[in-house]
């Protein structure tokens, strides 16, 4: 090797005949330096050495590393550039984080046998799983084309633990290609079940619902700046016919969602109302909104509160929508204050008060401006939900 190259890598210059002495030493044999190149024969039994850089360890390890300067490197440090997709996992993970749901990790390989138990009937819901050829056990011998297994079999495992789980898993799934190597797709995967919240001094504890999955859901997208996941089509596979739904475009489901089917819920011990949900994350991502940046506002809000009697079966989305068609451009935000049910609004209704902030972003409103909105929001509700006014 070249000699030079010694000082160039340890950056020391070590004496022509220290080297010859230190090679030497080690067992090396025919050690010389003709001109500028260094030749060294290593021991038959020194299979480590192959390289110039080999060499030169050898030289260093011996000549003590104390001699090494210690230097702070310089010059410009590389951009450190983050795949859109990986990107996309760690704001996703962030948002179910802080919608207080925890993240678990299981194993890509599974039990075949829990895929047999994602339908009432033993029905695939996935495609034929990828088999290991030399599983150390059975129950880890094939790759997951799904995760909803492996999220009920956390699910199950905590249960018996504690009352309730609000967990979540992002992970490949492995789903296999004609002669060609499988289709790695990330996938979040989400269950509720058992307590949602116990009891304490601010009220009797409840157990989770399909509303809490929902909120969920609709938290995490909203947070993604996801506005709209595909097609809807009622029912999944493996979940309740009438309490869950798919959406995506083609034959590609994009999302779904539900309450688990009360008969795969009792092969996989777990309570009647379980919900889970899959996420195809690489789809989501492709349906991410740009940012939208708005200046800061230069006219001051009006609000008005407003009591509504309604249905019961009537849900508050139904009623911020309307709001927001009858206010236009005006209505800055909607929010819910207060649901009441009692005597005072009659058997079958309930009442919400909704807080309206309305401004205009060319002047400053009038009361005969919030006054009209008002009207029309009003009359909206009126003839689109049925509501009254509560007074």
């Amino acid at each position: 090797m070249p000699y030079g190259l010694v000082r160039k890598v340890l950056g020391i210059d070590i004496p022509r005949g220290e080297a010859i002495q230190i090679l030497g030493r080690l067992g090396f044999s025919g050690c010389a330096i003709e001109g500028d190149t260094l030749i060294a024969r290593p021991p038959l039994e020194r299979t480590d050495i192959a390289i110039s850089h080999d060499l030169i360890e050898e030289i260093a390890r011996i000549a003590g590393y104390d001699r090494l300067p210690a230097r702070v490197p310089d010059g410009p440090l590389p951009l450190i550039e983050t795949h859109p997709l990986e990107e996309f996992r760690e704001r996703l993970r962030d948002a179910l984080l802080e919608l207080g749901l925890q993240e678990t990790v299981s194993y890509s390989l599974i039990d075949p046998q829990w895929l047999s138990r994602l339908t009432p009937d033993g029905t695939p819901i996935a495609p034929e799983p990828l088999r290991i050829q030399n599983p150390t056990t059975a129950s880890q011998s094939v790759v997951r084309p799904t995760l909803r297994a492996s999220v009920l079999d956390t699910a199950r495992r905590n249960l018996r633990h504690r009352g309730g789980v609000a967990l979540f898993e992002i992970a490949p799934v492995y789903l296999p290609r004609k002669a060609d190597l499988p289709d790695e797709r990330w996938t979040a995967a989400i269950v509720l079940a058992g307590s949602a919240r116990p009891d304490s001094w601010l009220g009797a504890g409840r157990d989770a619902d399909l509303w809490d999955l929902k909120s969920v859901i609709t938290g995490a997208l909203a947070k993604l700046r996801i506005t709209a996941a595909g097609d809807l089509q009622p029912g999944a596979p493996g979940l309740h016919p009438g309490r869950s739904e798919r959406r995506g475009s083609g034959d590609r489901d994009v999302m779904t969602w539900g309450q688990l089917d009360p008969r795969v819920a009792e092969l996989w011990e777990l309570p009647a109302a379980t919900f889970v949900a899959e996420l195809d994350v690489a789809a989501l991502q492709a349906r991410v909104a740009p940012a939208r940046v708005v200046s800061p506002p230069r006219y001051p809000p009006a609000i008005r509160d407003l009591a509504i009697v309604l249905d019961e079966a009537t849900p508050y989305g139904a009623v911020e929508d309307a709001i927001r068609a009858a206010g236009k451009a005006l209505v800055e935000s909607v929010s819910l204050l207060d649901v009441y049910r009692g005597p005072q609004v009659g058997a079958g209704k309930k009442s919400f008060a909704v807080r309206l902030v309305l401004r205009s972003l060319d002047s400053t409103l009038t009361d005969a401006d919030v006054d009209r909105t008002v009207k029309r929001v009003e009359g909206r509700l009126l003839h689109q939900l049925g509501a009254a006014l509560r007074v």
